[in-house]
């Protein structure tokens, strides 16, 4: 994972858009936003850039969810950022530590 001034300014523009794939080799790029995210947020949105990964360039946002669950074990959801905030993958609580030692993270990480 590595900040991206790409993903900077893909989120300026769409508040959705938070990180994505197949700009850097083996890279998942996140905006500095990304930062500011609670753990659930992160390690959804972490886990939907995996399904990408999974699924190829061409693999849809539907394709790459799966794929994460599928694959990963997770379960990814949708959960708003905040009132009038854009709608986000996110991951409940009780699968962080899972989330985590599937996707290689540290804690420090997040």
């Amino acid at each position: 994972m590595k900040h991206c001034a790409m993903a900077d300014k893909e989120n300026k523009i769409h508040p959705r858009q938070l990180a994505h794939v197949f700009h850097r080799p083996n890279t998942i790029c996140v905006a500095r936003a990304f930062d500011c995210l609670p753990t659930g947020f992160k390690l959804g949105l972490l886990a939907h850039e995996c399904g990408h990964i999974l699924g190829g360039p061409r693999a849809g946002e539907i394709r790459a969810n799966q794929l994460a669950e599928d694959r990963l074990g997770l379960d990814i959801r949708y959960k708003d950022l905040g009132p009038g905030a854009p709608s986000v993958e996110w991951i409940p609580r009780s699968d962080y530590m899972k989330a985590i030692r599937v996707m290689g993270l540290e804690d420090s990480e997040l």
